[in-house]
Order: structure tokens, then sequence, then C-alpha cells
């Protein structure tokens, strides 16, 4: 307990003894690099939900599932500074998130002609927007702050037979609400360099609807039989039951962010 009283002692008086720059308003860019892996959840499900049905008739099947980790971003921001190395600051990004892939394979032993195949992708691109506080010293800085993401999703997906085949295409908006801190060091004037925590709130993003050649109008969703969950196209109109439920995917935890900034200006 002593040790550590005695580092933060330390710690707040390298802060306070550090030499103080002023910091000049305006504006900036900047560039991330966000670390977060793509939700695949209800890929997952369906995936497995097929294996075992294949194992319990003798059938084949195969599966893959390839989620993106890295998600960059570039934005603008500007800063104005108030009292004691103090700032507040708001920025405005455009981003594209990681994607999913997901194709399968189940090939029916008894009746060849019953075979077929399912390929899914999910994309996004993103808006975030960020209102922060910020404290520097000559070469560091530390931030938090609050803000929204607008996400906007696109899952496309093709189920073919050897009869023919279906294909789903359907965009999905939400706003996300997000918490972020950070820090960076300063290795000029005018640019730095730095560590982000993003954290993403309530980001479930579901009721895709689209239209296939079919069923016209329609929607994706998740159904469940003896195997598990498992993913299927329904009428648009038609009420879900109580095994049913919105596909989706779950934007929401941690992102860790390696950034860049470049002030107009300096500081």
């Amino acid at each position: 307990m002593k040790k550590r009283l005695c580092f933060a002692v330390l710690a707040a008086g390298l802060l306070v003894a550090a030499d103080r720059q002023p910091v000049a308003a305006g504006f900036g860019i900047g560039a991330d690099v966000n670390y977060w892996e793509m939700d695949a959840g209800d890929f997952k499900k369906d995936m497995d939900n097929l294996a075992r049905q294949a194992k319990a008739f003798g059938d084949g099947f195969s599966g893959k599932i390839e989620q993106g980790v890295l998600s960059p971003e570039l934005k603008v921001f500007y800063e104005h500074p108030l009292k004691d190395d103090w700032s507040i600051g708001a920025s405005l990004g455009f981003g594209v998130p990681a994607g999913v892939k997901y194709a399968m394979a189940y090939t029916d032993k008894l009746f060849p002609a019953a075979s077929w195949t399912m390929k899914w992708e999910g994309t996004a691109w993103n808006v975030p927007f960020l209102l922060y506080a910020a404290r520097r010293t000559e070469k560091l800085a530390w931030f938090g702050g609050l803000g929204v993401n607008y996400h906007v999703m696109d899952t496309r997906g093709s189920i073919n037979y050897s009869s023919g085949g279906e294909w789903f295409v359907s965009e999905k908006t939400k706003f996300i609400p997000q918490a972020a801190l950070g820090g960076e060091y300063f290795v000029g004037e005018n640019f730095s360099l730095g560590l982000n925590l993003k954290y993403l709130f309530a980001g479930k993003v579901e009721d895709f609807r689209g239209s296939t050649s079919s069923l016209g109008k329609s929607k994706l969703i998740m159904d469940k039989d003896a195997y598990g969950e498992y993913i299927t196209i329904i009428p648009a109109s038609q009420a879900l039951t109580g095994s049913q439920r919105p596909f989706g995917y779950d934007m929401s935890g941690l992102r860790i962010a390696v950034a860049a900034k470049y002030y107009f200006g300096g500081r």
C-alpha cells in the first residue's frame, strides 16, 4: 500500500513539474487503426447446426467463417483551449469496421440433387462523432469523452441448389453510443502518436430486410430445430414464432486503437 501511495505521489509530482505549453485552438486530422473482432455469433450457430445435422444423417458438410479484426478510421477534429492545460474538443470521422464472411456446403448422400451451398458476407461503414476533454503537457496528452457511432451494416447472401438459387441483400443503420479514453505522445510540435480505448454500447444491429425471387419482400431470421439455431429467410409480413428471432450482429465491445494526429498550426 505504501509503495502504491509513493508511486501516486511521484506521478502527480512529475505531472505538475512538467513544462506546460498552451494549446492553440484549431483544427487537426487523425487516423486510427482499431483492433476488434467482428461478431459472427449467428453464423457460428448456423454452422454448428448444419454440422450436427450432417453427422446425424451421415451427410457431408464443410463450413468456414472469416472474421476481420482491423478497422481503420480517418477523422478531423477541433480543440479549444481552457485554463491549466485543459482543452475541449470534438471529432468527426469515417471508418470501415471489420467485416465477416461465411461459406458452407452441404452434401446429401441419399439424394445428391438436394445438396446445397450458402454464402454470406457482412460489411459496414461508420461515422464516429466524439466530444471530449483533454489535458496536455509538453510531450504528453490524455483525453476522455463520449459520443455516438452512426453504423451502416450491409448483409449479402446466396443460397444455391441444383435447381436454382436465392439472393438476399439488405442494409441496416443504427446509432451506437460510445465512450473513449486514451493518451498521446508528441514526437514533434504538430504530430503525435497514441493509444486509445473505445467501448461501444448497445450495438446489436438486427432486423435485416430485403427481397428474394421466391418470397418477394423478406427478412433474415434465426430459427431453431433439434440441432440448434439456423439461418433462414421468411416473408417480411410474417410474424416471428416463439422459436424465431431476428438475425443480427453485435457491434458492442472494446476496441484498442493505435492513433496518429496532426495539429495544424502547432500547439
